[in-house]
């Protein structure tokens, strides 16, 4: 990457982008022209060389967001990837985009192609801050910058086993974004106030929840800490769900569209941390019992080998 010829402009704008996890993800455009920075795949490094979290990575395949998250880069992206033929990918649209990007809590976004930047310069939700060429920085203006928001409106349920495809549907619909769909786990319960999801032909139900909510965040590499002046609210988290993600101050975490999740609060302070659960354990203390096996047949054969080489040369 050092010897490609983009790459002081890639890293004077990996160092203007610098921060944490706390801070806002940082999307960029799908383009040929990445490649002048090493690889089309350049800024999926972001979190090694600014510290920011972006939206693909070397796993992303593999995560619950990936089909989201490769829609909303063909709304952006007049060159997407789209690599799950299962679904389609959504044409060059930054309005559509708009809703989808304070979803996922983007607040910057890198365009190198001229088509982009222009669509990107005349558009309001958009704002040029640093220019770097072939790169150009803007600011996504809407958008609160958090991982956690409280919900404006009472999320409905669904018991659709094939969740990711009625997830999907959801998102097509942008307008739809502020009433997620919860999509209770091995035979969990669903939330005594969500309502039920009537199917893509009416939508869901908007009931609004009345009052305003503050509340304060800390967020960090495998764990999540926040305030909240209003538990018992459902709160959205901007972040894939995963069975390996355990709360304390909420009962439950909930799988909700598009892959995110929702807990219920039970005190103002809830933390969630990401780390090994029984299965996980378990396959530790094996992969400990095979390696010690392993070592100690490498000794005995070694133990073995010598002992026949010195009755080999005695006799």
């Amino acid at each position: 990457m050092e010897a490609a010829p983009l790459w002081k402009s890639y890293r004077v704008l990996n160092e203007l982008l610098r921060g944490g996890p706390r801070d806002p993800r940082i999307m960029y455009e799908h383009s040929g022209m990445q490649e002048g920075a090493g690889t089309l795949r350049a800024f999926e490094a972001l979190p090694l060389f600014s510290g920011r979290s972006t939206l693909e990575g070397a796993y992303m395949q593999s995560s619950l967001s990936a089909p989201f998250i490769f829609d909303l880069q063909s709304e952006l992206t007049p060159t997407p990837s789209c690599p799950f033929p299962q679904y389609t990918c959504s044409p060059f649209d930054p309005d559509r985009a708009v809703p989808h990007l304070a979803l996922f809590n983007v607040k910057g976004f890198i365009a190198v192609s001229p088509t982009v930047k222009a669509a990107l310069d005349a558009h309001p939700a958009f704002r040029r801050t640093v220019t770097i060429e072939p790169y150009a920085l803007y600011d996504v203006l809407p958008g609160d910058g958090r991982y956690v928001a409280p919900l404006s409106f009472v999320p409905t349920v669904s018991d659709e086993r094939d969740w990711k495809r009625l997830a999907y549907n959801w998102f097509q619909r942008p307008d739809w974004a502020e009433v997620p769909v919860i999509f209770p786990q091995g035979g969990e319960p669903p939330p005594p106030d969500a309502l039920p999801f009537q199917g893509l032909d009416p939508g869901p139900p908007k009931r609004p929840l009345s009052g305003a909510c503050r509340v304060t965040e800390t967020i960090g590499e495998q764990e999540i800490r926040f305030e909240t002046g209003c538990p018992g609210r459902p709160h959205l988290i901007k972040v894939s769900y995963h069975p390996k993600w355990r709360v304390a101050g909420a009962q439950t975490i909930y799988l909700a569209s598009p892959a995110f999740m929702i807990v219920y609060p039970t005190q103002p302070s809830v933390h969630l941390v990401f780390g090994d659960r029984r299965p996980d354990t378990i396959g530790w203390v094996a992969t400990a019992i095979g390696l010690i096996w392993w070592v100690g047949e490498v000794l005995g054969l070694g133990a073995r080998r010598r002992r026949r080489s010195f009755l080999g040369g005695a006799h």
